[in-house]
């Protein structure tokens, strides 16, 4: 008689913690699930975030690219028109070479002065060109700063 009604109490108090395992596993489920759910929603935000800015960083590459084309366009004919101009110069003064032979002299240290200084315009936009490779260099390398931030802060969400 004893052992039936310990029997009876065993596999009701069994019984009770089985429901009530049940019941903790499925409020542990739905805590894990809205947990989850508010991680996707970070991750997608911060998804966006990085796409915005990879397309904020491809439309500033865009325009920087366009601009140093521009610019070497621009140094490009600087340099030829420069040169179009100290022919032209050299010419002229050739002609008057003619007239005396002072004159001649003069004229041909003033187109050593010219000379200099054209090369030496032409060894400062030298330096301009490279000085925007660096430029460019700087600029991509904070892009690519900016970018191991993002990665970085997508890694500690």
């Amino acid at each position: 008689m004893f052992v039936g009604l310990e029997d009876k109490k065993l596999r009701k108090v069994n019984s009770l913690r089985e429901a009530a395992d049940k019941d903790q596993l499925l409020a542990l489920h739905i805590n894990l699930t809205a947990v989850q759910t508010r991680l996707l929603e970070i991750l997608t935000s911060q998804f966006e975030d990085v796409q915005i800015r990879n397309g904020q960083q491809q439309e500033m590459q865009r325009q920087w690219t366009e601009f140093t084309g521009s610019w070497e366009v621009q140094l490009d004919r600087i340099s030829i028109n420069t040169t179009n101009v100290m022919r032209d110069l050299f010419l002229g003064l050739l002609s008057l070479q003619s007239l005396t032979h002072e004159s001649a002299r003069l004229v041909g240290e003033e187109i050593q002065m010219l000379s200099d200084g054209v090369e030496n315009i032409q060894s400062g936009l030298y330096n301009i060109r490279g000085e925007m490779e660096v430029l460019g260099a700087a600029g991509k390398m904070n892009m690519d700063a900016l970018i191991e931030i993002a990665q970085k802060k997508l890694l500690m969400v």
